[in-house]
């Protein structure tokens, strides 16, 4: 319970943690995100290239200034299902896709993806990290046909949620 109440603090004062930045928060996340998977700071920044101009030092400041971030997400938890969704993000004048997954019981996220486009292969690639760092289990999405030809690839199994319902609430307030 201590960990979800975390998590709960932690993105009710994200805004606030957020004031200032000139880089789109889901790039910053990203960022963080790589760095928990044990990047450096300086791979990290390589990372970003494609999408903002960043130093290491710009990463390590992020990193500073969002001390919590490390609880948000799972490094080992019980995963039941994949919750996933995709946001688009404007970086530079472009449109670049964010994609996340979540395990709801847990209160986790699970893994952060950032591309330039949205297709089959690209959410492929992004199951495909998944089930190697968590296993098998079945993929809950909007709906987008993406992720249906990437789940029928994969060999695993895909379900819709509805609008409405409490996964679709769940994902999209992460």
């Amino acid at each position: 319970i201590a960990g979800s109440v975390k998590l709960f603090l932690w993105f009710c004062l994200w805004p606030s943690f957020l004031d200032g930045l000139r880089t789109p928060v889901p790039v910053v996340l990203y960022a963080l995100y790589l760095r928990y998977l044990g990047n450096s700071l300086r791979r990290v920044a390589r990372a970003l290239e494609p999408f903002i101009l960043v130093s290491h030092v710009a990463v390590w400041l992020w990193e500073k200034r969002l001390w919590g971030f490390r609880d948000v997400f799972a490094s080992r938890c019980r995963v039941s299902l994949f919750l996933i969704d995709d946001t688009e993000v404007g970086i530079g004048g472009s449109s670049a896709w964010f994609f996340i997954a979540y395990e709801p019981f847990e209160r986790r996220i699970l893994g952060m993806w950032l591309s330039w486009t949205r297709n089959e292969l690209v959410v492929e690639k992004f199951l495909r990290g998944l089930v190697k760092r968590f296993g098998r289990h079945p993929v809950y999405t909007d709906g987008g046909n993406h992720y249906i030809a990437a789940c029928k690839s994969l060999g695993l199994e895909h379900r819709v949620y509805s609008f409405g319902s409490w996964m679709h609430e769940v994902i999209e307030s992460v």
